[in-house]
Protein backbone atom coordinates (compact mmCIF):
# COMPACT_ATOMS: atom_id res chain seq x y z
CA UNK A 1 0.00 0.00 0.00
CA UNK A 2 1.37 3.41 -0.99
CA UNK A 3 1.87 5.81 1.90
CA UNK A 4 1.65 9.53 1.22
CA UNK A 5 3.91 11.74 3.32
CA UNK A 6 2.23 15.04 4.21
CA UNK A 7 3.92 18.22 3.06
CA UNK A 8 3.02 20.07 6.27
CA UNK A 9 2.30 18.92 9.80
CA UNK A 10 0.90 20.87 12.74
CA UNK A 11 3.11 20.96 15.82
CA UNK A 12 3.14 23.01 19.03
CA UNK A 13 5.71 25.24 17.33
CA UNK A 14 3.14 25.96 14.62
CA UNK A 15 0.53 26.97 17.17
CA UNK A 16 2.85 29.36 18.99
CA UNK A 17 3.81 31.11 15.76
CA UNK A 18 0.12 31.30 14.84
CA UNK A 19 -0.57 33.22 18.06
CA UNK A 20 2.29 35.58 17.31
CA UNK A 21 0.96 36.13 13.78
CA UNK A 22 -2.53 36.88 15.10
CA UNK A 23 -1.22 39.43 17.60
CA UNK A 24 0.79 41.19 14.90
CA UNK A 25 -2.26 41.41 12.64
CA UNK A 26 -4.44 42.81 15.44
CA UNK A 27 -1.93 45.50 16.44
CA UNK A 28 -1.29 46.41 12.78
CA UNK A 29 -5.03 46.82 12.20
CA UNK A 30 -5.50 48.96 15.31
CA UNK A 31 -2.48 51.12 14.42
CA UNK A 32 -3.70 51.50 10.81
CA UNK A 33 -6.93 53.02 12.09
CA UNK A 34 -4.74 55.63 13.81
CA UNK A 35 -2.26 56.02 10.96
CA UNK A 36 -2.63 59.82 10.87
CA UNK A 37 -1.25 60.10 14.41
CA UNK A 38 2.52 60.50 14.90
CA UNK A 39 4.02 57.03 14.70
CA UNK A 40 0.71 55.44 13.70
CA UNK A 41 1.55 54.53 10.11
CA UNK A 42 5.06 53.36 11.01
CA UNK A 43 3.72 51.13 13.81
CA UNK A 44 1.12 49.65 11.46
CA UNK A 45 3.81 48.84 8.87
CA UNK A 46 6.16 47.55 11.58
CA UNK A 47 3.60 45.07 12.93
CA UNK A 48 2.51 44.11 9.40
CA UNK A 49 6.13 43.23 8.59
CA UNK A 50 6.36 41.24 11.82
CA UNK A 51 3.14 39.49 10.80
CA UNK A 52 4.64 38.46 7.45
CA UNK A 53 7.69 37.19 9.32
CA UNK A 54 5.56 35.14 11.71
CA UNK A 55 3.24 33.82 8.98
CA UNK A 56 5.99 32.32 6.86
CA UNK A 57 7.74 31.16 10.01
CA UNK A 58 4.56 29.29 10.93
CA UNK A 59 4.62 27.58 7.54
CA UNK A 60 8.37 26.90 7.75
CA UNK A 61 8.20 25.01 11.06
CA UNK A 62 5.23 23.04 9.67
CA UNK A 63 6.88 22.06 6.37
CA UNK A 64 8.36 18.59 6.22
CA UNK A 65 10.83 18.80 3.32
CA UNK A 66 14.08 20.68 3.90
CA UNK A 67 13.87 22.39 0.51
CA UNK A 68 10.41 23.73 1.32
CA UNK A 69 11.64 24.98 4.67
CA UNK A 70 14.49 26.90 3.04
CA UNK A 71 12.17 28.47 0.47
CA UNK A 72 9.78 29.59 3.21
CA UNK A 73 12.69 30.93 5.24
CA UNK A 74 13.58 33.13 2.29
CA UNK A 75 10.04 34.48 2.25
CA UNK A 76 10.27 35.14 6.00
CA UNK A 77 13.03 37.61 5.32
CA UNK A 78 10.65 39.91 3.41
CA UNK A 79 9.13 40.85 6.74
CA UNK A 80 12.06 40.13 9.01
CA UNK A 81 14.59 42.49 7.45
CA UNK A 82 12.04 45.33 7.39
CA UNK A 83 11.30 45.24 11.13
CA UNK A 84 14.47 46.99 12.43
CA UNK A 85 14.32 49.86 9.92
CA UNK A 86 10.58 50.34 10.47
CA UNK A 87 11.11 50.46 14.22
CA UNK A 88 13.66 53.22 13.76
CA UNK A 89 11.20 55.14 11.59
CA UNK A 90 8.48 54.66 14.21
CA UNK A 91 10.75 55.81 17.04
CA UNK A 92 11.73 59.01 15.23
CA UNK A 93 8.16 59.83 14.22
CA UNK A 94 6.68 59.12 17.64
CA UNK A 95 9.40 61.11 19.43
CA UNK A 96 8.58 64.20 17.40
CA UNK A 97 11.52 63.92 15.01
CA UNK A 98 9.49 63.30 11.88
CA UNK A 99 11.34 66.11 10.11
CA UNK A 100 14.34 63.79 9.91
CA UNK A 101 12.34 61.18 8.01
CA UNK A 102 13.20 62.45 4.57
CA UNK A 103 13.03 60.15 1.59
CA UNK A 104 16.79 60.11 1.48
CA UNK A 105 17.17 59.07 5.13
CA UNK A 106 14.48 56.40 4.86
CA UNK A 107 16.16 55.02 1.74
CA UNK A 108 19.49 54.86 3.60
CA UNK A 109 17.82 52.96 6.47
CA UNK A 110 16.65 50.30 4.02
CA UNK A 111 19.96 49.78 2.20
CA UNK A 112 21.11 46.92 4.44
CA UNK A 113 17.67 45.21 4.39
CA UNK A 114 17.59 45.45 0.57
CA UNK A 115 21.06 43.93 0.22
CA UNK A 116 20.10 41.20 2.68
CA UNK A 117 17.04 40.26 0.64
CA UNK A 118 19.18 39.94 -2.49
CA UNK A 119 21.70 37.75 -0.67
CA UNK A 120 18.92 35.60 0.79
CA UNK A 121 17.48 34.98 -2.67
CA UNK A 122 20.90 34.02 -4.05
CA UNK A 123 22.29 32.22 -1.00
CA UNK A 124 23.10 29.05 -2.96
CA UNK A 125 25.78 30.98 -4.87
CA UNK A 126 27.69 32.43 -1.88
CA UNK A 127 26.29 31.05 1.43
CA UNK A 128 26.61 34.45 3.10
CA UNK A 129 23.29 34.02 4.90
CA UNK A 130 23.17 30.26 5.55
CA UNK A 131 26.18 27.99 5.24
CA UNK A 132 24.75 24.75 6.63
CA UNK A 133 21.48 22.97 7.37
CA UNK A 134 21.00 20.18 9.88
CA UNK A 135 17.98 18.40 11.37
CA UNK A 136 16.65 19.65 14.67
CA UNK A 137 15.96 17.49 17.73
CA UNK A 138 14.16 14.23 17.00
CA UNK A 139 10.42 14.70 16.62
CA UNK A 140 10.62 18.51 16.43
CA UNK A 141 10.33 18.84 12.63
CA UNK A 142 12.78 21.76 12.90
CA UNK A 143 15.75 22.65 10.73
CA UNK A 144 18.85 24.20 12.28
CA UNK A 145 20.42 26.88 10.08
CA UNK A 146 24.13 27.61 10.15
CA UNK A 147 24.80 31.27 9.43
CA UNK A 148 27.27 33.10 7.22
CA UNK A 149 28.98 36.36 8.06
CA UNK A 150 26.40 38.64 6.38
CA UNK A 151 23.71 37.20 8.65
CA UNK A 152 25.69 38.38 11.67
CA UNK A 153 26.24 41.79 10.11
CA UNK A 154 22.61 42.30 9.11
CA UNK A 155 20.43 40.32 11.50
CA UNK A 156 22.49 40.95 14.60
CA UNK A 157 24.64 44.03 13.99
CA UNK A 158 22.29 46.23 11.97
CA UNK A 159 19.21 45.13 13.90
CA UNK A 160 20.90 46.00 17.18
CA UNK A 161 21.99 49.37 15.79
CA UNK A 162 18.42 50.27 14.74
CA UNK A 163 16.89 49.16 18.02
CA UNK A 164 19.54 50.88 20.09
CA UNK A 165 19.25 54.13 18.15
CA UNK A 166 15.46 54.10 18.24
CA UNK A 167 15.55 53.20 21.91
CA UNK A 168 17.77 56.19 22.67
CA UNK A 169 15.36 58.57 20.94
CA UNK A 170 12.36 57.07 22.75
CA UNK A 171 14.13 57.14 26.11
CA UNK A 172 15.17 60.74 25.67
CA UNK A 173 11.63 61.63 24.66
CA UNK A 174 10.25 59.87 27.74
CA UNK A 175 12.64 61.71 30.06
CA UNK A 176 11.82 65.09 28.53
CA UNK A 177 8.07 64.49 28.41
CA UNK A 178 5.51 64.83 31.11
CA UNK A 179 4.86 61.86 33.38
CA UNK A 180 1.70 60.87 31.52
CA UNK A 181 3.76 60.02 28.42
CA UNK A 182 6.42 57.99 30.17
CA UNK A 183 4.30 54.95 30.93
CA UNK A 184 3.41 54.24 27.33
CA UNK A 185 6.95 54.95 26.12
CA UNK A 186 8.29 52.42 28.62
CA UNK A 187 5.75 49.89 27.33
CA UNK A 188 7.03 50.50 23.79
CA UNK A 189 10.64 50.01 24.87
CA UNK A 190 9.76 46.80 26.71
CA UNK A 191 7.81 45.55 23.71
CA UNK A 192 10.81 46.13 21.47
CA UNK A 193 13.40 44.74 23.89
CA UNK A 194 11.62 41.36 24.13
CA UNK A 195 12.13 40.30 20.47
CA UNK A 196 15.64 41.74 20.50
CA UNK A 197 16.64 39.61 23.48
CA UNK A 198 14.87 36.60 22.00
CA UNK A 199 16.91 37.04 18.83
CA UNK A 200 20.15 36.84 20.79
CA UNK A 201 18.83 33.75 22.55
CA UNK A 202 18.10 32.13 19.18
CA UNK A 203 21.65 32.50 17.88
CA UNK A 204 23.30 31.60 21.19
CA UNK A 205 23.86 28.21 22.72
CA UNK A 206 21.30 29.07 25.38
CA UNK A 207 18.28 28.48 23.15
CA UNK A 208 16.14 25.83 24.91
CA UNK A 209 14.57 24.91 21.56
CA UNK A 210 17.41 24.44 19.02
CA UNK A 211 16.30 25.53 15.58
CA UNK A 212 13.27 27.43 16.85
CA UNK A 213 13.46 31.21 16.54
CA UNK A 214 11.94 32.70 19.68
CA UNK A 215 12.03 36.21 18.21
CA UNK A 216 8.59 35.88 16.67
CA UNK A 217 7.24 34.35 19.87
CA UNK A 218 8.35 37.48 21.69
CA UNK A 219 6.30 39.55 19.26
CA UNK A 220 3.20 38.13 20.97
CA UNK A 221 4.33 39.87 24.14
CA UNK A 222 5.14 42.99 22.14
CA UNK A 223 1.66 42.97 20.62
CA UNK A 224 0.03 42.74 24.04
CA UNK A 225 2.14 45.61 25.39
CA UNK A 226 1.42 47.78 22.34
CA UNK A 227 -2.31 47.13 22.69
CA UNK A 228 -2.16 48.13 26.35
CA UNK A 229 -0.30 51.30 25.38
CA UNK A 230 -2.89 52.08 22.70
CA UNK A 231 -6.07 51.38 24.66
CA UNK A 232 -5.00 52.21 28.23
CA UNK A 233 -2.52 55.01 27.62
CA UNK A 234 -3.94 56.24 24.29
CA UNK A 235 -0.64 55.67 22.50
CA UNK A 236 -1.82 56.78 19.07
CA UNK A 237 -4.78 58.93 20.09
CA UNK A 238 -2.79 61.49 22.03
CA UNK A 239 -0.12 63.51 20.30
CA UNK A 240 3.28 62.88 21.92
CA UNK A 241 4.02 66.55 22.59
CA UNK A 242 7.32 67.04 24.38
CA UNK A 243 6.69 69.15 27.49
CA UNK A 244 9.01 72.08 28.15
CA UNK A 245 9.71 74.39 31.03
CA UNK A 246 7.69 77.27 29.60
CA UNK A 247 4.49 75.25 29.34
CA UNK A 248 4.76 74.11 32.93
CA UNK A 249 5.63 77.47 34.45
CA UNK A 250 3.26 79.93 32.76
CA UNK A 251 0.57 81.15 35.17
CA UNK A 252 -2.38 80.56 32.81
CA UNK A 253 -3.91 77.15 32.45
CA UNK A 254 -3.68 75.40 29.09
CA UNK A 255 -5.62 72.40 27.82
CA UNK A 256 -5.05 70.57 24.55
CA UNK A 257 -8.10 68.76 23.18
CA UNK A 258 -8.75 66.45 20.28
CA UNK A 259 -11.70 66.75 17.90
CA UNK A 260 -13.81 64.64 20.24
CA UNK A 261 -13.26 67.05 23.15
CA UNK A 262 -10.96 64.63 24.94
CA UNK A 263 -8.10 66.03 26.98
CA UNK A 264 -4.76 65.39 25.30
CA UNK A 265 -2.62 67.51 27.57
CA UNK A 266 -2.90 69.94 30.47
CA UNK A 267 -0.20 71.98 32.14
CA UNK A 268 0.39 72.41 35.84
CA UNK A 269 -1.63 75.63 36.08
CA UNK A 270 -4.66 73.94 34.50
CA UNK A 271 -4.43 71.06 36.96
CA UNK A 272 -4.28 73.48 39.87
CA UNK A 273 -7.14 75.63 38.59
CA UNK A 274 -9.47 72.70 37.98
CA UNK A 275 -8.36 70.57 40.91
CA UNK A 276 -7.81 67.72 38.48
CA UNK A 277 -4.98 65.24 38.43
CA UNK A 278 -3.15 64.96 35.16
CA UNK A 279 -2.75 61.24 34.65
CA UNK A 280 -6.37 60.27 35.26
CA UNK A 281 -7.72 63.10 33.11
CA UNK A 282 -5.67 62.37 30.00
CA UNK A 283 -7.93 60.92 27.34
CA UNK A 284 -11.13 61.79 29.22
CA UNK A 285 -13.89 64.15 27.93
CA UNK A 286 -13.40 67.76 28.98
CA UNK A 287 -16.99 67.86 30.27
CA UNK A 288 -15.86 65.73 33.22
CA UNK A 289 -13.85 68.70 34.51
CA UNK A 290 -17.10 70.46 35.36
CA UNK A 291 -17.52 68.12 38.31
CA UNK A 292 -14.33 69.40 39.94
CA UNK A 293 -14.55 72.96 38.58
CA UNK A 294 -18.23 74.08 38.47
CA UNK A 295 -17.20 77.57 37.37
CA UNK A 296 -16.54 76.16 33.88
CA UNK A 297 -19.98 77.33 32.76
CA UNK A 298 -18.95 77.99 29.15
CA UNK A 299 -17.35 74.61 28.65
CA UNK A 300 -19.80 73.67 25.91
CA UNK A 301 -18.51 76.36 23.57
CA UNK A 302 -15.57 74.15 22.66
CA UNK A 303 -17.96 72.04 20.57
CA UNK A 304 -19.00 75.12 18.61
CA UNK A 305 -15.64 76.74 18.04
CA UNK A 306 -12.72 74.95 16.38
CA UNK A 307 -10.36 77.35 18.11
CA UNK A 308 -11.56 76.56 21.63
CA UNK A 309 -12.30 78.99 24.43
CA UNK A 310 -10.72 81.18 27.10
CA UNK A 311 -12.24 81.59 30.54
CA UNK A 312 -11.28 84.02 33.30
CA UNK A 313 -11.02 82.50 36.76
CA UNK A 314 -10.28 85.67 38.68
CA UNK A 315 -6.98 86.88 40.03
CA UNK A 316 -5.81 87.65 36.53
CA UNK A 317 -5.53 83.97 35.56
CA UNK A 318 -7.10 82.37 32.51
CA UNK A 319 -7.80 78.86 31.38
CA UNK A 320 -7.40 78.27 27.67
CA UNK A 321 -8.42 75.20 25.73
CA UNK A 322 -8.00 74.44 22.05
CA UNK A 323 -7.92 71.69 19.50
Amino acid sequence: MLEVTPSFIITPYTAVYAVSFAMCVIVAAVAWQRRRSPGGLALALLMAAAGVWSFFGMLEVSAVAAGTKITLSKLEYIGGVSVPALFLVFALDYAGLGNRLTRRNIAIAFIIPAITLILVATNEQHQLIWNSFSPGPAGSNLLIYGHGWWFWLSNIGYTSLCILTGGVFLTRFALQSHQEYRYRTMLILTGVAAPWLAGFLYVSGLNPFPGYDLTRVAFSLSGILFLIAIFRWHLLDILPIARNVVLETIPDGMLVLDRKNRILDMNRAAREMTGAGGEERIGRPIEELAASAPWLTDIGTIAESPKGFCLSTGGGRHLEAGV
